[in-house]
């Protein structure tokens, strides 16, 4: 890795990675994939992405038909043919599938030889280190994260609704015996399995203290292994509120003290590793996170929250440097169909809709603010769906129908916008601007004011 830029004020940097044959400018999005295609996603998927194993822990058994030569399929191959990602993609495989678990809202328990997965067909597995070298070779992948989510310092399926609750964490002893066994299983996997395939490592902990712990313990043991290391690091996300519960938040410093444990435990790891080796971080929840993720030096960032606020029919907004005005698409504060707003991005909810009378399942589209609204999305948004181009009108008429191309039309749009963000924050280290954009940023997101 060759670190090109770094930010004066600080941990904020712009490095250059090489993996097999690909190069990577950092700080870059790893996309969250179902059955290895990006969901929805169906112009050419020149993005790179990130495959969870425990969707293709079926082919494990996998053999072809007796009459055929007895030979694993390509999976890689497949990828590329037949769901479209170019030549160039990159293709990064994981355990496992970040909203699965908070779909399902419970956990795959691991054993003392292996991590917890769950198959297509919902069996829950533990898998131990041959098995998962197995999975790799199906996929053939350009490289391999290997991290496990239940180590992570929130538990992803916590309800952050209930705002007295707290979050859920492992106790001390759990923590130091779950370490060691993950340290045990990634140190077969690669030296006994001898896993010829590039490996990041996550490091687990459930406070700044035994991240960095651990992350010194990792280091020390499998620096000479891995060429890079990552982080589970779940934080609150905005699809599970609307407008008045996260002003209480606000109004009761909830966000605050979230964001600086978060920022905390950041730096704990960020801190303890490596310089020279790429960091990655997965199931983050905002533009926020985001921000503070490259201010503290993670160059990867994982995108699996998008898919959800996409299914419910949020289009996303954002600008890292110049602040969003709501005057000029013709919007309002007051408008309940914008489901937060601060200075430099929000979310429209395009699948608003109104009972016509309470106690009633029937719905009225007429009230929809959406209904008569000729505008696409965004008028500067250089997206596919924006410079078609397809109405606000119409993607809200597609929802109200159950259209799924309303899904595709929506992430294309929202996939398009994070990846702009980004490329907005790598610019701004480029010409040192970066903290005086993040320091604005984070400021208007902290306002009691929406």
């Amino acid at each position: 890795m060759n670190i090109i830029k770094k930010s004066s004020e600080s941990e904020a940097r712009i490095t250059s990675i090489s993996i097999g044959d690909k190069t990577r400018t950092t700080p870059f999005v790893l996309n969250y994939t179902k059955q290895g295609a990006v969901p929805h996603l169906v112009a050419k998927n020149n993005v790179d992405v990130n495959i969870a194993a425990e969707q293709f822990i079926d082919l494990i058994q996998h053999t072809s038909h007796n009459n055929r030569d007895d030979k694993p399929l390509d999976w890689n191959r497949c990828f590329r043919d037949y769901l479209g990602y170019k030549e160039n993609a990159l293709l990064v495989l994981s355990p496992t599938d970040l909203n699965r678990i908070v779909k399902e809202k419970e956990w795959v328990k691991g054993t003392v030889k292996g991590i917890g997965m769950s198959s297509n067909g919902s069996v829950q597995l533990s898998v131990i280190p041959t098995m998962f070298s197995t999975l790799i070779n199906l996929a053939n992948p350009d490289l391999c994260i290997l991290g496990d989510p239940q180590l992570a310092i929130y538990n992803p399926i916590h309800n952050f609704q209930n705002l007295e609750s707290q979050p859920l964490v492992l106790s001390k002893n759990q923590e130091r015996k779950a370490k060691n066994r993950w340290i045990e299983w990634i140190l077969s996997l690669i030296t006994n399995q001898k896993v010829s395939y590039p490996v990041w490592a996550c490091v687990p902990g459930a406070s700044d203290v035994f991240i960095k712990e651990n992350a010194i313990e990792m280091t020390t043991q499998l620096d000479s292994l891995v060429s890079g290391y990552g982080i589970y690091l779940p934080t609150v996300s905005y699809q599970s509120f609307n407008n008045q519960d996260l002003n209480v938040l606000k109004e009761n410093d909830k966000f605050s003290t979230m964001r600086d444990t978060f920022t905390r435990n950041l730096k704990s790891f960020t801190s303890n590793i490596p310089e020279s080796k790429p960091r990655a971080l997965f199931a983050i929840q905002s533009f926020e996170d985001v921000v503070i993720a490259i201010r503290e030096g993670i160059d990867v960032i994982e995108n699996s929250w998008l898919e959800p606020l996409t299914l419910q029919g949020k289009a996303l907004f954002v600008s890292f440097k110049t602040p969003l005005k709501l005057s000029k698409i013709g919007e309002t504060k007051d408008d309940e169909s914008i489901v937060i707003y601060h200075k430099h991005s929000m979310l429209f909810d395009m699948s608003k809709k109104k009972p016509q009378q309470e106690n009633t399942e029937l719905i009225s589209k007429t009230n929809s603010v959406w209904q008569k609204d000729l505008r696409p999305l965004a008028l500067n948004c250089q997206c596919w769906t924006c410079q078609k181009p397809h109405t606000r009108a119409y993607i809200h008429h597609l929802f109200c129908v159950n259209d799924m191309l309303s899904y595709v039309m929506l992430y294309e749009h929202n996939l398009h916008q994070l990846n702009s963000f980004v490329q907005e924050i790598r610019e701004s280290i480029e010409t040192d601007q970066f903290d005086t954009f993040a320091r604005a940023f984070l400021a208007s997101s902290t306002s009691n004011k929406l």
